[in-house]
């Protein structure tokens, strides 16, 4: 091994047929593995090109085959959303989910769910702790 090979990249991890989520391609710009569901498009966040843990999974799983409530989380999220985001209403209610990232960490788990089309570079999100919604919000 010489010093050409630290600044190689390693091997695409081979895509993955999950029996209950379909096909899984890893990315490495997502640090996980990218795939739909369900009509969603969702991101199985994990730090190496490594199978996705099975918790993570079954967690993607029962959150993706509930189409009502996420579709429900969102539209709770933008009609309660705080009074500075009030100039933004028609905006928001053209927003639909465009990646839900899914994720298990040292607080359980959670989902960081990117949203469009926003206008004037705004890019809009919803969290969830577990299931519950904590609110829509922006960054420009």
């Amino acid at each position: 091994m010489g010093w050409r090979d630290w600044f190689k990249s390693a091997p695409p991890a081979p895509p993955e047929n999950d029996p209950r989520l379909g096909p899984l391609i890893w990315v490495a710009e997502e640090d996980g593995w990218c795939g739909s569901f369900n009509g969603f498009h969702f991101i199985l966040e994990h730090e190496s090109g490594s199978h996705a843990p099975e918790a993570l999974k079954t967690y993607a799983v029962a959150t993706l085959q509930d189409r009502d409530s996420l579709l429900a989380a969102l539209a709770e999220a933008i009609a309660t959303a705080p009074a500075p985001l009030e100039p933004f209403h028609e905006e928001m209610r053209e927003l639909r989910y465009e990646a839900l990232h899914f994720s298990l960490g040292p607080r359980g788990r959670g989902i960081f769910a990117t949203l469009g089309p926003g206008r004037d570079y705004r890019c809009w999100r919803i969290e969830f702790n577990e299931r519950k919604c904590k609110g829509i919000g922006f960054d420009s």
